[in-house]
């Protein structure tokens, strides 16, 4: 059950990070601004730190496999919107903008279960004393399916749209093993708990810890903002045309992932220092990125 969980968190990486490299692309084919288009695919972003905690305490009444299918049902349809309106669109650019607004919505409010049930699946799996090893392998599924996500569009870079439709076959293809895993799995995954219903468990528990939950809320808020905002930044500042643009957003892209993906698999070598050491190291090199990143956006440099 750890590789199915392993599979979904990839594939919920894969799905959402090939798609930040292509928003100039994507406002050109569609024929809407890049502001538009940035604060549609935000709103999609951003929507999970709300939805997940509830999807994650539906798991706990429903079993995490019904919640799997329903998440990686929800990201099927959110990609196939945006294939649907980019390989055929509307000639009225707010019907464009509809279908957009409607796929992120989906993402947000529905896809966005399938992280912190995936990760509940990897705990609820992992042997006795084995809790972190299952939280790594979490962090290492959705940091490669992040790296995944970027190397499919060198594949694609003569076409970069052309990476769509291959990775809304990837998402159906995991949601017919979600499917299957009803079947294949029976009775080997844990029965569902009863108790409160989702939405007043998750209330409860978020009063509880909320001032934790203010602190990662403003902390995920930071990088959604600069993760949406990057690719805009680039077109507009480096004067490249959309292609263009992308094109050099997804080698950015590439590099940082990259860089993530090394420093988890390292993750290991030091498990012994204080976890405290590893939090402020994080805000001290995100700081530094974002304040390199601002200054070559700087007419001086």
């Amino acid at each position: 059950m750890s590789k199915l969980a392993s599979i979904n968190a990839f594939t919920f990486a894969v799905a959402r990070f090939f798609l930040i490299a292509l928003y100039p692309l994507l406002a050109d084919t569609l024929h809407i601004s890049l502001a538009s288009l940035i604060a549609c695919f935000s709103l999609g972003s951003f929507l999970p730190l709300f939805s997940s905690p509830f999807w994650a305490h539906a798991s706990d009444r429903w079993g995490r496999l019904p919640v799997l299918r329903i998440g990686m049902s929800a990201l099927f349809v959110s990609l196939a919107l945006i294939a649907f309106v980019v390989f055929d669109p509307f000639t009225n650019a707010s019907l464009n903008l509809a279908v957009l607004l409607l796929s992120r919505l989906v993402y947000g409010l529905i896809a966005g279960a399938l992280p912190p049930v995936a990760q509940a699946l990897q705990a609820d799996h992992a042997a006795s004393g084995e809790a972190t090893q299952a939280m790594r392998r979490h962090s290492l599924s959705l940091s490669s399916g992040r790296l995944a996500g970027v190397t499919i569009l060198f594949f694609f870079k003569d076409h970069l749209l052309g990476s769509l439709p291959v990775v809304v076959g990837a998402t159906a293809a995991v949601l017919a093993v979600n499917i299957a895993a009803k079947f294949l799995f029976r009775g080997s995954v844990s029965e569902a708990r009863r108790g409160p219903t989702p939405a007043v468990s998750f209330l409860s528990e978020m009063a509880s810890i909320k001032w934790i939950a203010l602190i990662a809320l403003l902390f995920t808020g930071f990088v959604e903002a600069f993760n949406s905002s990057l690719a805009g930044m680039i077109h507009n500042v480096f004067e490249m045309d959309s292609a263009a643009a992308s094109a050099f957003t997804a080698r950015l892209l590439f590099v940082a992932c990259l860089g993530i993906f090394v420093v988890q698999t390292s993750a290991k070598l030091f498990s012994g220092l204080s976890p405290r050491l590893g939090l402020v190291f994080g805000a001290v090199t995100l700081s530094m990125g974002a304040l390199v990143f601002a200054l070559s956006s700087s007419p001086v440099f």
